[in-house]
C-alpha cells in the first residue's frame, strides 16, 4: 500500500524506537507485530500531529472559499444510502474542487478507520462511540416497527414491543445493529422469540413487505416500496426506551482541515432540512 518495501518499513520503526527509546511493537515468530500500550499511545499522538500539519497547509494553500482535494468521509452502511449522496451533491454545488472519497462499513470498523487516520470524519450512530472521538450531535432518530403494508399493526397509528415480541424479528445482521434492536426489547422486559438475521438494509424491508416478518430500524427510506414491488408501513414505538443520536465523529484533539470543515458544515446543513426530518419516525406529542 505504501509502495515501500517491508525492510524499510521495519528499519524505519527499529529507528523511531531507538530514538525515542520506546517500544511500539512487540515482534512475535509467526505472528507478525502487537501493538503495545506506549506505541498506541505514539500512534495516536503522531496522527493528531499529522492532522494539525494538514490542517496548517490546507489554510497556507488555499484562498477565500475555494477549496480543492480530497476528504476521506466513513460511515456507517446502512446510514450512507439515505444521507450521503444529498450531502455529497450539496458538496459539490458549493465546492466543485473538492472530491469526497467515501468508506461504508460496520461500526467497528468505520471506527478503527477513524482512529488509524484512514478517514477525517465518520457519520454514525452515537451507539458504542468510543471516548476518544468528538462528537457532534446531527438528529435523533429514534426507533420504528417496520411491518407488511397487509399487517393489521400497519392499520395503527403506533406499535408496542409487546405486538412485536411474537413475530419473527428480523436484524440487520451488522453486531451493533443486532445488539442495539435485540437491547430494546430486553430493556422492556421481553426476548423476541424468533431472531433472522439479513444481509442488507434493503433486504430487511423487502422481507418485512413479504410478510416474512417484521423489523426495528430508525432511519426511514423516502418511499415505502421496496426492491420487490411490496410495501412496507413504519409506524412510531411507544414507549420509547433509548433513542440513538446519529452523530459526526473525529478524533478528538486532531485539527480539521477546511475541506473536512466543509463536509461537516454540508451535513449540518442537511440535517435541518425537510428531507433529512422525513428519514426519521417519531411517535405522536402528547396533548396537554
Amino acid at each position: 500500500m505504501l509502495n515501500v518495501s517491508p525492510s524499510s518499513v521495519f528499519l524505519a520503526i527499529d529507528k523511531f524506537e531507538e530514538e525515542f527509546g520506546i517500544h511500539v511493537f512487540v515482534r512475535q515468530r509467526a505472528s507478525g507485530l502487537a501493538l503495545t500500550t506506549d506505541g498506541k499511545r505514539a500512534i495516536e499522538r503522531t496522527i493528531r500531529l499529522l492532522d494539525e500539519v494538514r490542517a496548517f497547509q490546507s489554510e497556507l494553500t488555499t484562498e477565500g472559499d475555494h477549496l480543492e482535494g480530497g476528504v476521506e468521509v466513513a460511515c456507517f452502511s446502512s446510514l450512507s444510502p439515505n444521507i450521503l449522496p444529498q450531502v455529497i451533491r450539496d458538496m459539490q454545488t458549493r465546492h466543485p474542487g473538492i472530491v469526497v472519497n467515501l468508506r461504508e462499513g460496520d461500526m467497528i470498523g468505520i471506527q478503527d478507520d477513524l482512529r488509524s487516520g484512514m478517514v477525517d470524519l465518520l457519520l454514525s450512530y452515537d451507539n458504542g462511540m468510543p471516548e476518544d472521538f468528538e462528537l457532534e450531535i446531527l438528529a435523533d432518530a429514534p426507533p420504528h416497527a417496520v411491518v407488511a403494508a397487509s399487517n393489521p399493526l400497519a392499520r395503527q397509528d403506533v406499535v408496542s414491543l409487546e405486538q412485536l415480541v411474537d413475530r419473527p424479528l428480523l436484524l440487520l445482521n451488522l453486531p451493533q445493529s443486532s445488539r442495539y434492536a435485540v437491547g430494546l426489547f430486553e430493556r422492556a422486559g421481553l426476548r423476541p422469540r424468533d431472531i433472522r438475521r439479513v444481509a442488507s438494509f434493503e433486504m430487511v424491508r423487502s422481507a418485512v413487505a413479504a410478510n416474512l416478518g417484521v423489523a426495528v430500524l430508525n432511519i426511514k427510506p423516502l418511499t415505502d416500496r421496496t426492491y420487490s414491488g411490496l410495501e412496507v408501513a413504519c409506524r412510531p414505538i411507544v414507549p420509547q426506551h433509548h433513542v440513538p443520536r446519529i452523530v459526526l465523529a473525529t478524533r478528538k484533539g486532531g485539527g480539521l482541515g477546511r475541506n473536512a470543515l466543509a463536509f461537516a458544515q454540508c451535513c449540518t446543513a442537511f440535517f435541518r432540512t425537510e428531507a433529512a426530518k422525513s428519514l426519521f419516525v417519531h411517535p405522536p406529542v402528547p396533548e396537554p
